[in-house]
């Protein structure tokens, strides 16, 4: 039985130590970066990062693949549209970065390497329906896929189980896809610049999420399933036509930053001043003619944005806002003497009324 263990420890062993181990973030940063090929080749079983972006390259030379220990590949700013078969051969790969090129779909060289945690696919052309393929990628942790021209998501995104960002922003989509909500790692959901016009419910379903950006959509009713987003930290829904909050915003205990600028908000509900870690509130351009009592209630706030709504006064208690660095007035109706008094009651705070007509 000894003979057999020490035979087995001689064929092994060796293959061990060759096995490649994954590095974490930390060490990535840290390790050496060659920039060209031809001096990565020459070193290959000690190249773990290669960053060949902004080369002009229009195609990738097969010869990458023996580079079995490459774990993070640049490639952006160049104008591939295609990759090398070889490219399936490095199984270490954890980082491939393609933003600012010219792929039209997802390469399907990619999608059989297993420890794939970042893919950055951004401004790139990449149309209609992005690839059902991309449910193989099942370590991914973050997909960037801003700026293409994708008007949909295949029901598929939600083998992606790991993942954790997920930026769809400046691209053709008029919906989220309700598989979406079972991405129960997701921590940050990114659909800026779309034409969204509502959200589905399964929406609140994302426990886990710190970051939703939905600016620059067409959404004008928020599902009642949204306020049990109860981690979120930042949300921001500017320039949508939203006219109304849905009831139970108390629910977002941990909101820091929320921006509703540019809507049709008539009334904030009372229920803003259960925000009580809220340091940033925008309320620009939207229809207020009042702000409720309660507001003063967010004694961490610190940028209270009020310009161009139709204010002609702010709460009595406006004092009680005692961290409040910057509140813009600008373009409203408070009065001057309604003015001096704001201005006494936060004698520390950057207060702007600035008026165009002045």
């Amino acid at each position: 039985m000894k003979k057999l263990f020490a035979l087995l420890l001689i064929v092994f062993v060796p293959f061990l130590a060759k096995a490649q181990v994954l590095l974490n973030d930390s060490q990535l940063e840290a390790a050496q970066e060659f920039t060209s090929l031809e001096q990565a080749l020459k070193q290959a079983d000690k190249v773990v990062k290669l960053n060949l972006s902004g080369q002009k390259l229009t195609a990738l030379p097969p010869t990458i693949g023996v580079l079995k220990n490459l774990q993070v590949l640049d490639l952006s700013e160049n104008q591939l549209s295609s990759l090398p078969a070889e490219i399936s051969q490095l199984k270490s790969l954890q980082k491939l970065k393609l933003y600012r090129n010219q792929f039209s779909q997802l390469p399907k060289e990619i999608i059989s390497l297993p420890n794939l945690r970042i893919l950055d696919l951004s401004h790139n052309l990449l149309k209609n329906h992005l690839s059902a393929d991309i449910s193989r990628l099942t370590s991914l942790e973050e997909l960037e896929l801003r700026n293409n021209e994708l008007s949909s998501l295949p029901n598929e995104i939600s083998a992606l189980q790991k993942l954790k960002i997920l930026s769809l922003s400046e691209n053709h989509l008029t919906a989220i896809n309700p598989e979406v909500g079972k991405l129960s790692n997701l921590e940050s959901l990114l659909f800026y610049n779309n034409q969204l016009t509502n959200l589905p419910s399964e929406i609140g379903k994302l426990k886990k999420l710190t970051s939703l950006q939905l600016q620059g959509n067409e959404i004008k009713v928020l599902p009642v399933e949204f306020v049990q987003l109860t981690n979120l930290r930042q949300l921001n829904l500017q320039d949508n036509q939203i006219s109304t909050l849905p009831v139970g915003i108390a629910n977002w205990q941990n909101l820091e930053e929320l921006s509703l600028w540019t809507n049709l908000l008539q009334t904030i509900p009372t229920e803003i001043g259960k925000l009580k870690k809220l340091k940033f509130l925008s309320l620009v351009s939207n229809k207020l003619t009042s702000v409720p009592n309660e507001i003063t209630e967010l004694v961490n706030l610190e940028v209270l944005e009020l310009r161009y709504n139709e204010l002609t006064a702010m709460p009595k208690a406006i004092g009680k806002l005692i961290n409040l660095q910057r509140l813009d007035l600008g373009y409203t109706k408070i009065a001057g003497n309604e003015q001096e008094r704001i201005r006494e009651a936060l004698p520390m705070a950057d207060i702007s009324f600035e008026d165009k007509k002045k």
